[in-house]
């Protein structure tokens, strides 16, 4: 990988960290993107499709003030591992994306909810 693989590959890993965490708050942009506001970027992660027509997972960047600044999608961060074999970024952003949009959806939260209700027993 290169230097600037290295760093997209970090922000991404980051960012699963972050999300998984808690600490990362993803909110709704629209039905298939989601936004992420950081003190120095706003993060919008979304389904694309890269130059050969097949499914990606795009993330833009813009800064504090909200000027684009970059985007790349997972075939960017795809690579050769030390086998020669091809390493797909896919499945990585693909389960950042599906983590980022259940957060900004409130699932997790609302599935709390409906099982803790269900815990208590329904009333007839």
């Amino acid at each position: 990988m290169t230097p600037h693989q290295q760093k997209l590959k970090s922000l991404v890993d980051k960012l699963i960290k972050g999300t998984a965490e808690g600490s990362v708050r993803w909110e709704i942009a629209n039905v298939d993107s989601a936004t992420a506001n950081l003190k120095s970027a706003t993060l919008w992660i979304s389904p694309s499709e890269d130059l050969s027509g097949q499914d990606a997972v795009c993330v833009s960047i813009y800064d504090d003030r909200g000027n684009f600044k970059m985007s790349f999608d997972d075939t960017v961060l795809d690579h050769e591992d030390w086998t020669g074999e091809r390493v797909s970024y896919y499945g990585v952003m693909k389960s950042l994306w599906a983590s980022a949009m259940r957060q900004a959806r409130g699932e997790d939260e609302i599935l709390d909810s409906i099982i803790s209700e269900l815990d208590g027993g329904l009333p007839f």
